[in-house]
């Protein structure tokens, strides 16, 4: 990075971590490296610390509480067919998969989707069958 692409010193918002780090000024991290001369201070800049997944998880806890937005956007994942939490259970995505329990069941066969879910969940066992509806809407509402 030379220097006229450097923003000037001051406080900035929404600089990811990794551009803040970049930055060759002087910073309180630094400060606590550095201890006895300018040469210490120099290695420092030029030979940055590597990452430890102690850090990692430091540097997510951080965001978890300072920056709330920044964690969802950069730690949260959605939830995936492939998941492992999924593996070996009948996954509910469409009517026409659902339509099997509710002839099982006894139950209507045609309407909403929202209300032939609402019909069948209570029969289904969470162990062997999951509702793609269900899991969608819990992660949007936890995140």
């Amino acid at each position: 990075m030379n220097n006229q692409q450097l923003p000037a010193e001051g406080i900035y918002f929404k600089m990811s971590a990794d551009e803040y780090f970049a930055l060759p000024y002087f910073s309180r991290s630094l400060a606590q490296k550095v201890r006895f001369s300018g040469k210490e201070a120099e290695y420092y800049i030029k030979n940055p610390t590597k990452e430890t997944p102690a850090m990692a998880l430091g540097t997510a806890i951080h965001s978890m509480f300072l920056e709330p937005e920044d964690f969802a956007n950069s730690y949260v994942k959605a939830p995936a067919l492939s998941d492992a939490q999924f593996a070996g259970k009948k996954i509910i995505q469409t009517v026409d998969d659902l339509k099997p329990y509710l002839e099982a069941f006894g139950l209507k066969k045609s309407g909403k989707k929202e209300d032939l879910i609402d019909s069948v969940r209570g029969y289904l066992d969470p162990a062997q069958v999951v509702i793609w509806d269900d899991v969608k809407s819990n992660f949007e509402r936890e995140k």
